[in-house]
This record gives C-alpha cells, structure tokens and sequence, in this order.
C-alpha cells in the first residue's frame, strides 16, 4: 500500500469532510474474507481500544491511520492503515499485527478501526482512549462520608459524668 507523507493526515472530528461509510460497504470487504462485524470488534471499539483516528485525502481515495491496543499485551499497539474510496467502500488494509498483512487485512484491529469510522458517520464522533487530561484528579474528588451523625447525649465520654454541671 502507497500511504500519503505522515505529514498530510489531520485528526478525524466532526469538520472533517469522510467519504459515507456503512455497514453494507464494509460487509461487502469482509465477506470476501468470510468475515463479519461481530460483538467482539463492537467490544474492542466500547472499551476505547482504539488511541486515534486520522485521514488524509486525496483526489481518488481517503486514507485512514489509527492505532489500536493489542488485546491480550498490555502496552503493545499495532498501527492500521485503511484506504478508503470516495464512496465509502474499502479498498485496501494492513495492520502492524501477524494477522493483519497484506493490502486485504482482516484482524480485529482493522475490523475495529472500520467499525469506528462507520460509527463516525452515524454519530459524528468516535471513541478513542482517554487522554490523562480528561480524566479528573483524584485529589479534586469529593470524599465519602463514613458514619451518620450521634445525639450529644448519646456520645461516650469517659469522665463526662464526674464533671459538675
């Protein structure tokens, strides 16, 4: 695959002009794979796997970058690039991953990356990892109150009673 200079691809957010992309295109690359959507790649994409997504356009085709957290490694992120035509429909894909070779990919991380550029042109937006600035301090965080309020009278005091009044 003949990918654009790294330069040239912008982030995917809701100005961005994304060839329409639907589940009938992308069933149509998959089913010449005997492959399907299925609710693990929907898993992979609710649980924030994917660390971005960004396109670069060209005159012909669109062409899509991400990264994708490898399931079973902690740490481990494989690259996924995916040409995309104008109409919407996959033309090529590869992935960093053993299954993910060749310009017909077809792993989960791939099939993660369509998911969410699908669910970008239903939702206008895509869910991608939380960066440490959006998630909120603990130290700015409330503290939960353990205990419920005691009558005065009811308090044990030692040596309360031997005190004159």
């Amino acid at each position: 695959m003949k990918l654009p200079d790294a330069t040239t691809y912008s982030d995917v957010n809701s100005d961005s002009k994304f060839p329409k992309t639907d589940l009938g295109k992308v069933q149509l690359y998959l089913a010449q794979l005997d492959k399907n959507l299925d609710e693990h790649v929907q898993r992979l994409y609710n649980e924030q796997f994917l660390r971005y997504i960004r396109m670069s356009r060209r005159e012909t085709c669109v062409f899509i970058k991400s990264n994708c957290y490898a399931e079973m490694k902690k740490g481990v992120s494989y690259t996924v690039d995916i040409e995309l035509g104008l109409d919407g429909s996959i033309t090529e894909a590869q992935c960093e991953c053993a299954a993910g070779m060749g310009p017909q990919a077809h792993c989960k991380h791939v099939n993660t990356v369509i998911y969410g550029a699908v669910m970008f042109c239903k939702n206008m937006t895509v869910k991608t990892e939380e960066s440490c600035t959006q998630k909120l301090q603990s130290f700015h965080k409330c503290k939960k109150i353990i205990g419920s309020p005691i009558k005065a009278n009811a308090l044990d005091m030692p040596g309360a009673l031997e005190l004159p009044s």
